[in-house]
């Protein structure tokens, strides 16, 4: 399928396509605005960069950008399998139960809502999962893994900005659990940690981190430092009573709201719990890119959130160790510290917080609990599965109607009217079209099919 997404066929793509063709952001002056889609060079020189290089990396392989995609699957099915295997080895759950937790935590709307697309934020989650599990697996069970945190941590903080604040937020755990369990600072442990960081942030990092601090006085440039543009990206998906909000509130609106597509004119409406026909007409608007703002998770959260609190009750009411609270306190930190959590694209992370707390009770002896965690863990696959299904029922309608129209005028020269992203032309070029720039002033020009965002039009009457 295509990425029909907006950020995604944007500076996503374009930077792809300026890898491809040359580009090094390590010792190559930085782009100018009028060479990129939108005049926005900010995001492609700035942005951390492993995604691009990996996906231009497949473009140059095997000729088609949307190959690209495949992080996706890689990065999923990465994180489902290191996360099953602990379950099966480290914490002895059944087949069932591992089979359970992991498809609740590694297939979610975060992960398969993105499949599609060159968006991150799936991505991210997925790497901040492995990074994760690693470090438990590094602190409880084997030192051997460290090498593998190393590789994990270089890409996740060359990912996302966010990646770099949530592992360090991880890493700062890992120490405090290290300290309390041996009674005594881990220098060591502190060193080898700062190793990474070193390795991850300044050199590997070099084309962001540090060209950003050098040329823009921040290194995460263009969202905080002079003339940021931070508050402006999460403001364009607030609602209008948003603006007032501090972030918890946003949060609980978020997660507990109508799912409603999100602007400055309307505010969020409180959603009517287990109504069926509010329920029934909230689920089109998940033919949408995921996560969408409010109730990411499906049509159901809000009626979930409500049956989680007393799981919630549960898992302190069974007073786990300091190991399992200071793993919940290490997420819940690293969500806090973000401003605008409230978004499940900025803090995917929220899902580990249900995870835990169901996986700690499906250890639990009482049969009851167990066998109630397992049931809320598969409504709420069930849910994430409604929201994921409407997505990829958006992305096939939008992908096969441009496929077709493409597939029509292949190998032959089009009148074509440019739009204003440039990754369109890489369609044109795959399909073998030839484009006419020549204007028609008296023929009609209108829109590919399934195509909302890119602004490319071909001519379909001649005068």
């Amino acid at each position: 399928y295509f990425d029909v997404s907006f950020d995604g066929q944007w500076y996503h793509q374009d930077a792809i396509m300026f890898l491809s063709d040359g580009w090094n952001p390590i010792w190559d002056h930085a782009l100018v605005d009028s060479a990129v889609s939108g005049e926005k060079a900010c995001w492609v020189n700035s942005y951390p960069k492993a995604s691009w290089i990996f996906q231009s990396g497949i473009f140059q392989l095997f000729g088609n950008v949307e190959y690209g995609k495949s992080l996706h699957l890689i990065s999923l099915f990465s994180f489902a399998f290191i996360l099953f295997s602990l379950l099966q080895h480290r914490v002895n759950l059944t087949f069932f139960k591992s089979l359970v937790v992991t498809f609740m935590v590694s297939f979610s709307t975060i992960t398969l809502g993105q499949l599609f697309s060159f968006y991150v934020d799936g991505v991210l989650f997925s790497f901040l999962g492995v990074f994760l599990l690693l470090l438990i697996e590094y602190l409880l069970f084997d030192k051997k893994v460290f090498i593998w945190i190393v590789f994990s941590f270089i890409f996740l903080v060359n990912l996302k900005f966010t990646g770099l604040v949530y592992a360090l937020v991880f890493c700062s755990m890992a120490v405090v659990f290290k300290a309390i369990s041996e009674k005594s600072v881990p220098f060591k442990f502190v060193g080898n940690v700062s190793l990474m960081v070193f390795l991850g942030v300044f050199v590997v990092g070099f084309p962001t981190y540090v060209r950003n601090t050098a040329e823009k006085g921040h290194p995460f440039f263009p969202l905080m430092g002079k003339n940021n543009m931070g508050k402006e990206v999460a403001a364009v998906q607030y609602p209008k009573d948003f603006f007032t909000l501090n972030r918890l509130e946003k949060a609980w609106k978020s997660h507990g709201s109508m799912p409603i597509f999100t602007d400055h004119e309307h505010a969020s409406a409180n959603k009517p719990l287990f109504k069926y026909d509010v329920i029934k007409a909230s689920v089109p608007y998940y033919r949408n890119h995921q996560p969408v703002e409010m109730s990411p998770f499906g049509p159901f959260e809000a009626e979930l959130w409500v049956l989680f609190v007393p799981l919630l009750g549960m898992f302190l009411w069974r007073k786990p160790s300091w190991k399992w609270l200071l793993l919940v306190f290490s997420v819940l930190l690293s969500m806090l510290i973000q401003p605008e959590f409230w978004n499940l694209r900025y803090a995917p992370q929220t899902l580990f917080i249900i995870g835990i707390v169901c996986l700690f009770l499906l250890m639990d002896s009482n049969k009851w609990i167990q066998r109630t965690s397992s049931i809320f863990m598969l409504l709420f696959l069930g849910n994430s599965s409604i929201a994921v299904y409407q997505n990829w029922l958006w992305v096939h309608e939008k992908s096969k109607a441009l496929e077709r129209s493409l597939e029509a005028g292949s190998g032959e020269t089009l009148k074509i009217q440019r739009g204003w992203m440039k990754s369109f032309e890489l369609k044109l070029k795959y399909y073998h079209i030839v484009p006419d720039y020549t204007l028609d002033p008296q023929g009609t020009y209108r829109e590919f099919p399934g195509d909302s965002f890119t602004g490319w039009k071909t001519l379909v009457n001649k005068p």
